[in-house]
Protein backbone atom coordinates (compact mmCIF):
# COMPACT_ATOMS: atom_id res chain seq x y z
CA UNK A 1 0.00 0.00 0.00
CA UNK A 2 2.91 2.61 0.61
CA UNK A 3 4.38 1.84 -2.16
CA UNK A 4 1.31 2.49 -4.14
CA UNK A 5 0.38 5.75 -2.66
CA UNK A 6 3.99 7.08 -3.38
CA UNK A 7 3.56 6.19 -7.19
CA UNK A 8 0.19 7.56 -7.56
CA UNK A 9 1.92 10.92 -5.66
CA UNK A 10 4.77 11.10 -8.36
CA UNK A 11 2.50 10.53 -11.07
CA UNK A 12 0.09 13.60 -9.73
CA UNK A 13 3.32 15.72 -9.30
CA UNK A 14 4.52 14.78 -12.61
CA UNK A 15 1.17 15.94 -14.38
CA UNK A 16 0.89 19.19 -12.14
CA UNK A 17 4.47 19.62 -13.81
CA UNK A 18 3.63 19.35 -16.96
CA UNK A 19 0.68 21.25 -16.97
CA UNK A 20 3.00 24.14 -14.99
CA UNK A 21 5.06 23.58 -18.15
CA UNK A 22 2.30 23.92 -20.71
CA UNK A 23 1.01 26.52 -19.10
CA UNK A 24 3.88 28.91 -19.11
CA UNK A 25 4.45 28.16 -22.56
CA UNK A 26 1.24 29.12 -23.53
CA UNK A 27 1.67 32.49 -21.73
CA UNK A 28 5.06 33.01 -23.14
CA UNK A 29 3.23 32.52 -26.48
CA UNK A 30 0.24 34.61 -25.50
CA UNK A 31 2.49 37.46 -24.55
CA UNK A 32 4.63 37.35 -27.46
CA UNK A 33 2.14 37.25 -29.90
CA UNK A 34 -0.07 40.55 -27.97
CA UNK A 35 3.44 42.56 -27.71
CA UNK A 36 3.71 41.95 -31.78
CA UNK A 37 0.39 42.95 -32.48
CA UNK A 38 1.06 45.83 -30.08
CA UNK A 39 3.81 46.66 -31.74
CA UNK A 40 2.44 46.75 -34.79
CA UNK A 41 -0.67 48.73 -34.36
CA UNK A 42 1.48 51.47 -32.75
CA UNK A 43 3.94 51.37 -35.92
CA UNK A 44 1.21 51.81 -38.17
CA UNK A 45 -0.39 54.81 -36.20
CA UNK A 46 2.93 56.11 -36.47
CA UNK A 47 3.58 55.84 -40.33
CA UNK A 48 0.21 56.89 -40.79
CA UNK A 49 0.85 60.16 -38.82
CA UNK A 50 4.00 61.17 -40.25
CA UNK A 51 2.46 60.28 -44.24
CA UNK A 52 -0.79 62.74 -43.32
CA UNK A 53 1.45 65.44 -42.16
CA UNK A 54 3.81 65.10 -45.12
CA UNK A 55 0.68 64.82 -47.58
CA UNK A 56 -0.45 68.25 -45.82
CA UNK A 57 2.73 70.24 -45.98
CA UNK A 58 2.54 68.75 -49.87
CA UNK A 59 -0.99 70.56 -50.16
CA UNK A 60 -0.40 73.59 -48.57
CA UNK A 61 2.60 74.37 -50.85
CA UNK A 62 0.42 73.17 -53.92
CA UNK A 63 -2.28 75.92 -52.50
CA UNK A 64 0.42 78.55 -51.72
CA UNK A 65 2.39 78.16 -54.78
CA UNK A 66 0.02 76.58 -57.47
CA UNK A 67 2.34 72.84 -57.63
CA UNK A 68 3.29 69.66 -55.54
CA UNK A 69 7.10 70.51 -54.16
CA UNK A 70 9.58 68.19 -56.10
CA UNK A 71 11.07 66.71 -52.57
CA UNK A 72 10.68 66.15 -48.80
CA UNK A 73 13.48 68.18 -48.34
CA UNK A 74 11.59 71.38 -49.77
CA UNK A 75 8.88 71.44 -47.86
CA UNK A 76 11.30 70.80 -44.88
CA UNK A 77 13.06 73.93 -45.45
CA UNK A 78 10.77 76.08 -46.59
CA UNK A 79 7.31 74.73 -44.62
CA UNK A 80 8.57 73.40 -41.24
CA UNK A 81 7.83 69.74 -41.59
CA UNK A 82 9.77 67.86 -39.13
CA UNK A 83 10.39 64.34 -40.32
CA UNK A 84 11.52 61.42 -37.45
CA UNK A 85 14.37 59.71 -40.16
CA UNK A 86 15.86 58.09 -37.15
CA UNK A 87 12.75 56.32 -36.66
CA UNK A 88 10.80 55.87 -40.38
CA UNK A 89 11.97 55.35 -43.78
CA UNK A 90 10.35 57.43 -45.93
CA UNK A 91 9.70 57.33 -50.04
CA UNK A 92 9.07 60.89 -51.21
CA UNK A 93 7.91 60.31 -55.34
CA UNK A 94 6.95 63.21 -57.93
CA UNK A 95 5.55 62.23 -61.05
CA UNK A 96 4.31 65.99 -62.11
CA UNK A 97 3.63 69.07 -60.34
CA UNK A 98 -0.14 69.03 -60.25
CA UNK A 99 -0.51 65.05 -59.40
CA UNK A 100 -0.24 64.56 -55.40
CA UNK A 101 3.17 62.97 -54.60
CA UNK A 102 3.13 59.24 -53.85
CA UNK A 103 4.53 58.81 -50.16
CA UNK A 104 5.51 55.79 -48.28
CA UNK A 105 6.57 55.78 -44.93
CA UNK A 106 7.58 52.66 -43.06
CA UNK A 107 8.35 52.25 -39.45
CA UNK A 108 12.49 51.05 -39.28
CA UNK A 109 13.19 47.73 -37.80
CA UNK A 110 16.68 47.03 -38.51
CA UNK A 111 18.44 50.45 -38.62
CA UNK A 112 18.40 51.28 -42.39
CA UNK A 113 17.39 47.94 -43.60
CA UNK A 114 13.79 48.91 -44.48
CA UNK A 115 15.11 51.67 -46.63
CA UNK A 116 17.62 49.55 -48.57
CA UNK A 117 14.47 47.60 -49.49
CA UNK A 118 12.17 50.74 -49.88
CA UNK A 119 14.80 52.14 -52.21
CA UNK A 120 15.78 49.03 -53.90
CA UNK A 121 12.10 47.67 -55.09
CA UNK A 122 10.72 51.15 -55.35
CA UNK A 123 7.35 49.39 -54.52
CA UNK A 124 5.71 49.99 -51.27
CA UNK A 125 3.31 46.62 -51.75
CA UNK A 126 6.80 44.77 -52.43
CA UNK A 127 8.91 45.99 -49.03
CA UNK A 128 5.36 45.42 -46.73
CA UNK A 129 5.70 41.75 -48.28
CA UNK A 130 9.28 41.51 -47.41
CA UNK A 131 8.45 43.04 -44.29
CA UNK A 132 5.78 40.38 -43.47
CA UNK A 133 7.25 37.63 -44.57
CA UNK A 134 10.50 38.16 -42.56
CA UNK A 135 7.59 38.66 -39.14
CA UNK A 136 6.22 35.02 -40.78
CA UNK A 137 10.02 33.48 -40.59
CA UNK A 138 10.39 35.31 -36.92
CA UNK A 139 7.38 33.66 -35.74
CA UNK A 140 8.04 30.59 -37.01
CA UNK A 141 11.47 30.40 -36.04
CA UNK A 142 10.33 31.52 -32.29
CA UNK A 143 7.31 28.37 -32.54
CA UNK A 144 9.91 25.94 -33.05
CA UNK A 145 11.98 27.36 -30.39
CA UNK A 146 9.65 27.31 -27.77
CA UNK A 147 8.48 23.82 -28.81
CA UNK A 148 11.98 22.91 -28.51
CA UNK A 149 12.22 24.50 -25.30
CA UNK A 150 8.94 22.86 -24.19
CA UNK A 151 10.29 19.35 -25.19
CA UNK A 152 13.51 19.74 -23.18
CA UNK A 153 12.25 20.98 -20.45
CA UNK A 154 9.15 17.35 -20.45
CA UNK A 155 12.17 15.27 -21.04
CA UNK A 156 13.80 16.79 -17.93
CA UNK A 157 10.20 16.36 -16.08
CA UNK A 158 10.19 12.69 -17.07
CA UNK A 159 14.09 11.84 -16.35
CA UNK A 160 13.00 13.22 -12.56
CA UNK A 161 10.10 11.67 -12.28
CA UNK A 162 11.78 8.07 -13.49
CA UNK A 163 14.60 8.63 -10.97
CA UNK A 164 12.13 9.59 -8.01
CA UNK A 165 10.26 6.60 -8.57
CA UNK A 166 13.31 4.58 -9.04
CA UNK A 167 14.10 6.12 -5.58
CA UNK A 168 10.71 4.60 -4.18
CA UNK A 169 11.26 1.55 -5.85
CA UNK A 170 14.36 0.89 -4.42
CA UNK A 171 13.16 2.20 -0.77
CA UNK A 172 10.50 -0.14 -0.88
CA UNK A 173 13.43 -2.73 -1.95
CA UNK A 174 15.55 -1.99 0.89
CA UNK A 175 12.11 -1.88 3.31
CA UNK A 176 11.20 -4.84 2.44
CA UNK A 177 14.69 -6.88 2.58
CA UNK A 178 14.73 -5.14 6.59
CA UNK A 179 11.67 -6.76 7.56
CA UNK A 180 12.61 -10.05 5.77
CA UNK A 181 16.06 -10.07 7.54
CA UNK A 182 14.42 -9.11 10.97
CA UNK A 183 11.44 -12.27 10.14
CA UNK A 184 14.43 -14.74 9.05
CA UNK A 185 16.54 -13.95 12.14
CA UNK A 186 13.58 -14.45 14.14
CA UNK A 187 12.44 -17.91 12.50
CA UNK A 188 16.26 -18.88 12.41
CA UNK A 189 16.65 -19.17 16.54
CA UNK A 190 13.02 -19.83 17.19
CA UNK A 191 13.04 -22.71 19.77
CA UNK A 192 12.40 -23.64 23.10
CA UNK A 193 13.08 -21.16 25.19
CA UNK A 194 14.77 -18.89 22.43
CA UNK A 195 12.83 -15.28 22.00
CA UNK A 196 13.11 -12.88 25.11
CA UNK A 197 13.37 -9.85 25.96
CA UNK A 198 15.73 -6.91 27.24
CA UNK A 199 16.63 -3.78 27.87
CA UNK A 200 18.27 -1.85 25.08
CA UNK A 201 20.33 1.28 24.82
CA UNK A 202 16.62 3.27 23.14
CA UNK A 203 13.79 0.88 24.40
CA UNK A 204 13.12 -2.47 24.59
CA UNK A 205 15.39 -5.38 22.61
CA UNK A 206 14.30 -8.39 21.02
CA UNK A 207 16.66 -11.42 22.10
CA UNK A 208 17.07 -13.95 19.80
CA UNK A 209 19.42 -17.06 22.09
CA UNK A 210 21.28 -20.12 20.23
CA UNK A 211 22.33 -22.99 22.70
CA UNK A 212 25.36 -24.22 21.31
CA UNK A 213 28.43 -26.54 22.66
CA UNK A 214 30.28 -23.93 24.02
CA UNK A 215 27.58 -21.68 25.46
CA UNK A 216 24.89 -19.68 24.68
CA UNK A 217 25.11 -16.74 21.76
CA UNK A 218 22.23 -13.90 21.70
CA UNK A 219 21.10 -12.00 18.37
CA UNK A 220 19.44 -8.79 19.55
CA UNK A 221 17.43 -6.91 17.55
CA UNK A 222 16.82 -2.94 19.06
CA UNK A 223 16.37 0.50 17.84
CA UNK A 224 19.51 2.66 18.18
CA UNK A 225 20.15 6.14 16.42
CA UNK A 226 17.30 5.99 13.92
CA UNK A 227 17.82 2.55 12.52
CA UNK A 228 17.17 -0.81 13.79
CA UNK A 229 20.38 -2.56 14.54
CA UNK A 230 21.13 -6.06 14.75
CA UNK A 231 24.09 -7.32 17.46
CA UNK A 232 25.43 -10.95 17.65
CA UNK A 233 27.02 -11.80 20.87
CA UNK A 234 28.01 -13.69 23.99
CA UNK A 235 24.45 -14.11 26.12
CA UNK A 236 24.85 -12.07 29.40
CA UNK A 237 27.03 -9.11 28.03
CA UNK A 238 26.64 -5.55 27.89
CA UNK A 239 24.78 -4.28 24.79
CA UNK A 240 27.63 -2.63 22.19
CA UNK A 241 25.14 -0.59 19.88
CA UNK A 242 28.56 0.47 17.97
CA UNK A 243 29.57 -2.91 17.05
CA UNK A 244 25.85 -3.59 15.62
CA UNK A 245 24.79 -4.01 12.05
CA UNK A 246 21.71 -1.84 10.41
CA UNK A 247 18.95 -3.47 9.10
CA UNK A 248 16.72 -0.73 8.00
CA UNK A 249 15.95 3.32 8.75
CA UNK A 250 13.38 3.41 11.41
CA UNK A 251 12.54 5.34 14.24
CA UNK A 252 10.35 2.86 15.54
CA UNK A 253 11.13 -0.43 16.84
CA UNK A 254 8.17 -2.19 18.77
CA UNK A 255 6.76 -5.55 19.40
CA UNK A 256 3.82 -7.60 20.60
CA UNK A 257 3.05 -11.35 21.25
CA UNK A 258 -0.38 -12.65 21.06
CA UNK A 259 -1.54 -16.19 21.33
CA UNK A 260 1.83 -17.63 19.37
CA UNK A 261 2.11 -14.61 16.82
CA UNK A 262 5.21 -12.38 17.71
CA UNK A 263 4.47 -9.32 15.12
CA UNK A 264 7.59 -6.25 15.10
CA UNK A 265 6.67 -2.73 14.19
CA UNK A 266 8.27 -0.52 12.25
CA UNK A 267 8.31 3.02 10.43
CA UNK A 268 7.81 0.80 7.31
CA UNK A 269 5.45 -1.45 8.26
CA UNK A 270 4.84 -4.36 10.11
CA UNK A 271 5.77 -7.77 9.76
CA UNK A 272 4.78 -11.43 12.09
CA UNK A 273 6.57 -14.67 12.88
CA UNK A 274 4.47 -17.35 14.47
CA UNK A 275 6.31 -18.79 17.32
CA UNK A 276 6.69 -21.99 18.70
CA UNK A 277 7.81 -20.82 22.43
CA UNK A 278 8.40 -17.75 24.33
CA UNK A 279 10.39 -16.57 27.51
CA UNK A 280 11.08 -13.53 29.82
CA UNK A 281 7.84 -12.76 29.62
CA UNK A 282 7.59 -11.69 25.93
Amino acid sequence: MYHELTKQEIRRRTRKRMAGLLAIVLVVMLVWLSSNAIGASLREQGELSVRNAILNSAKQCCAIEGAYPSSLAYLEENYGLVVNRSDYAITYEVFADNVMPNVVVLAKMRGDMVQTLIEATGSNRSSEARDGKARGRAFITLLFAVIALFLLLALLVGTSAYRAANDVRSSSDNTRLGLSLIANSIRATDGTDAVGVADGPEGLALVLTEHLGNGDYETRLYAYQGAIVEEYTRAGTAFTPEKAREIVRSSTFDFTYTDGLLTVHTDQGSTSVALRSVRGGA
